[in-house]
């Protein structure tokens, strides 16, 4: 942007907010950096909230009231983009706030940089107890994001799935990109979010990150997406997840070259949600209709498309990855729906050649040496399960160790207390994903320390089997 002057709006949709929607403007309206233009869509509110809106309007001339049938919060948001004059555009819930500083923050990152957007982070608020939500999903802080600029796809890569969150609210938007780019929500349909982000990330060359929490974040059980699960609900995920599949597809082929494994995962975790989704709808005794089940049972297909059309050789895509598709494969069979043989041999092959790989390195075989296994859970009993099969029988002196047990018996061997490890040890393999770190603080490192998870990011061994 250089010196040219910044221009904010705020897009605000509202519907039935009454409760909380003066808040939500009076963060607006009190930033330390005032904004240009404030745009409220009443979208149908049978409240108060469009008299509340009417108020705000006479008082500050920033504010741009429109009212329309209630039509949902995509033609609310695309209605305001249409007529929305500022450089950046912020869309805010009607039921959330901002921080007093946030475009007082943002102006500064955005006058030193020209950015498709700037991406914030966001605190979650509750006001009842029992409804406490325990991890802020909403908190990219230790995403690994310290570049000071970098592609949308770059972005998603570092994000995707743990710091991955799809609301457009976190971030405030090039209002020229998203014409240029002719970036929309999806009208009449729940998840409009998904599609939304993974179009502008995919498409977007200069974004960046601040840690700052600037959003706050209203949970409550009422919400669109926090209420009742409905048959509608499920059919606008897949339809939302179908479009975003064929955006993968029409991605060019360098874009797959270089994401290859992002997209992979991206279908398949995607998927997976899809198959969670028709469980709940069964578990909630929800009928589907049979549109809605032939639907379904298309886009599980499609998924194996979309994959196919990315990658034929899953070589050199990572092992957690492999065990989502690899399960995957197993749950859409159970449903009683065909999977070409040969993926289904492409996939599981590359994921054995991965798990030896793994544990070629680890002279269990060897009968000359004693090998000591810091673990005696089900992951323990995984990797020997996977050992046995891949690698070969046990041959060496094996020795259990416990953090807490002084002595014991496991799998007919010995189990002492990882404080007596000792240089009659070959090797101490580290058999845990949740405690690793923990363990290896635990023990002396006078031999040499074998670990699973310094680049996977998933317990690999726990759920092993095999086919």
């Amino acid at each position: 942007m250089g010196k040219m002057e910044l221009k904010f709006t705020v897009i605000i949709p509202v519907y039935n907010t009454e409760k909380y929607l003066t808040q939500c403007l009076d963060s607006v309206v009190s930033q330390t950096y005032p904004v240009n233009e404030i745009i409220l869509i009443n979208d149908g509110s049978s409240d108060q909230s469009y008299e509340i809106c009417k108020n705000y309007a006479a008082k500050y001339h920033r504010i741009k009231l429109i009212s329309q049938d209630n039509s949902g919060q995509s033609v609310a948001r695309n209605r305001g983009l249409e007529i929305a004059t500022g450089n950046y555009i912020l869309f805010l819930d009607s039921d959330d706030w901002i921080d007093l500083e946030l475009f007082n923050i943002a102006k500064e990152k955005l006058e030193a940089e020209s950015l498709d957007a700037l991406f914030f982070d966001a605190k979650i608020f509750q006001e009842n107890e029992e409804d406490k939500v325990t991890k802020n999903i909403y908190d990219r802080s230790k995403a690994g994001l310290s570049r000071t600029i970098m592609s949308g796809m770059e972005f998603l890569e570092k994000t995707f799935p743990y710091y991955y969150t799809v609301s457009p609210c976190l971030a405030i938007f090039k209002r020229s990109f998203l014409k240029e780019k002719n970036i929309k929500f999806p009208s009449g349909i729940y998840y409009e979010d998904n599609l939304f982000t993974f179009l502008f990330l995919r498409k977007s060359e200069s974004v960046s990150y601040i840690s700052n929490k600037l959003y706050r974040r209203r949970f409550r059980p009422e919400s669109t997406m926090t209420g009742a699960y409905s048959e509608k609900k499920f059919r606008d995920f897949i339809k939302c997840v179908v479009l975003i599949w064929i955006e993968i597809g029409a991605s060019d082929q360098k874009l797959w070259e270089d994401y290859k494994e992002l997209f992979v995962s991206f279908a398949t975790l995607y998927c997976e949600d899809i198959l969670a989704n028709y469980n709940k709808c069964k578990n909630e005794k929800i009928p589907l209709h049979i549109e809605t089940m032939k639907l379904f049972e298309e886009t599980l297909q499609k998924y194996f498309l979309t994959i196919q059309l990315i990658c034929s050789d899953y070589s050199d895509i990572n092992l957690v990855i492999l065990n989502h598709m690899f399960c995957l494969i197993d749950k859409i069979k159970d449903l009683g729906l065909n999977i070409s043989n040969d993926i289904e041999d492409k996939i599981s092959s590359a994921r054995k050649d991965k798990y030896i790989t793994l544990l070629k390195n680890i002279p269990l075989n060897k009968s000359d040496k004693k090998v000591g296994i810091y673990g005696t859970g089900k992951h323990t009993e995984g990797l020997l399960s996977a050992y046995r099969c891949l690698i070969g029988e046990i041959t060496c002196s094996l020795v259990f160790l416990d953090t807490y047990r002084e002595d014991g018996i496991f799998q007919e061997s010995k189990v002492i207390n990882c404080r007596r490890i000792d240089k009659s040890f070959d090797m101490i393999v580290i058999s845990s994903f949740l405690y690793e770190k923990e363990m290896i603080k635990n023990i002396l490192k006078v031999v040499p320390v074998f670990t699973f998870y310094d680049v996977l990011s998933e317990d690999v061994f726990s759920c092993w089997n095999v086919r």
